[in-house]
């Protein structure tokens, strides 16, 4: 009896150990997200009561998805520093942290892809998804990752809007580039080049073209 008396009482101890363990990671998780939440008021420059949806979106981030709270609210703090707004930090999150995780790349370069090909071909936030694929599924079908088409595209799109390039086509040239072992920056400033001489040719290779 006593044997059982005290195997049972240092599983009940172990067992308290653990919940309290338990109930200071709680803690510490519910002050790093509440620290995160208002680090994005701050980007936004308004006062924390003013984030509340935003931190509600990020709550069920954290649920959803296979990123904690605390890292959605930095992926909108992410968003937040490219000048998105609220809305717009809502509707590129998800797709952002769908391409983080299927290119296992940081929050931070996840967000700057997204927002980077949006603006370049000055696109709507809503859009993300349609971007987040061209990166994602384009990166399966070249010698290229999801990093390196990402920051091609993103470098691009801006030169590619300014001469008339849909983003298929930007994303099409650059997995030709790939196949070159050209990716990444080097792919951007690659194309960039190759579409200032062929849109706006000097009068050597004007003729030369002709």
């Amino acid at each position: 009896a006593n044997l059982a008396s005290g195997v049972i009482l240092g599983a009940l101890k172990k067992l308290g150990g653990m919940l309290l363990d338990f109930g200071k990671d709680a803690v510490e998780a519910g002050k790093a997200f509440g620290a995160a939440m208002s680090q994005v008021a701050a980007t936004m420059g308004v006062p924390v009561r003013q984030v509340r949806e935003l931190q509600e979106f990020a709550k069920e981030m954290g649920a959803t998805t296979a990123f904690s709270a605390e890292e959605a609210a930095q992926g909108l703090n992410t968003l937040a520093q490219a000048g998105l707004s609220a809305k717009e930090q809502m509707a590129a999150l998800p797709d952002t942290l769908n391409l983080a995780a299927a290119g296992t790349l940081s929050l931070e370069s996840a967000a700057a892809y997204v927002t980077g090909s949006i603006k370049g071909f000055k696109d709507e936030m809503a859009n993300a998804q349609y971007y987040t694929d061209l990166i994602a599924m384009g990166a399966t079908m070249a010698n290229t990752s999801v990093a390196g088409l990402g920051e091609a595209l993103s470098r691009g799109a801006a030169t590619a809007n300014g001469y008339g390039q849909s983003a298929e086509s930007l994303t099409l040239s650059l997995l030709r580039l790939a196949e070159q072992n050209l990716e990444g920056e080097a792919a951007s400033t690659a194309l960039n080049r190759a579409m200032a001489d062929l849109y706006t040719p000097t009068e050597a290779a004007r003729k030369a073209l002709e």
